[in-house]
């Protein structure tokens, strides 16, 4: 089988070890991304990145070099606004990068809860540690 088409996979860890290895059987030329220039992955990837994968300009623009089919990754909250954030740019099948920062930001999430009536807990949102000890304040040193 030859290589042709270029995958990225965003973290280099041994929880991106099994998808890394699912990404080469299927015949893809494979890239990580980490910033670990130890990690797990680094020695089973054809392409290894010392890029922190927040790095999501940087990722872009190799994405473009190197014309990538695919971009993904497992078990990483930021890897995942990378990969969202890569692939809307380039048109590539993943979420969008506005749902990817709405399911990790948890405030945002909350806010969009509340919007549609969907149930959740309770919260409060804290922007700086000013708020936060007013907070401690109110509630009496709990929190």
């Amino acid at each position: 089988m030859i290589k042709k088409e270029h995958y990225f996979i965003i973290g280099g860890g041994s929880l991106q070890l099994e998808f890394l290895r699912c990404v080469k059987e299927n015949g893809f030329i494979t890239h990580c991304f980490d910033y670990d220039p130890n990690c797990i992955c680094k020695n089973e990837c054809d392409f290894f990145h010392l890029i922190s994968i927040g790095e999501k300009e940087k990722i872009l623009e190799l994405a473009k070099f190197y014309n990538i089919v695919g971009i993904g990754t497992t078990a990483t909250e930021l890897g995942n606004i990378t990969v969202c954030y890569v692939g809307q740019n380039l048109g590539l099948a993943t979420n969008s990068y506005e749902t990817a920062l709405n399911t990790t930001d948890k405030s945002r999430m909350k806010k969009i809860f509340t919007k549609f009536n969907i149930p959740t807990a309770n919260y409060i949102e804290i922007s700086n540690e000013t708020e936060f000890e007013e907070l401690l304040n109110k509630m009496g040193g709990v929190v």
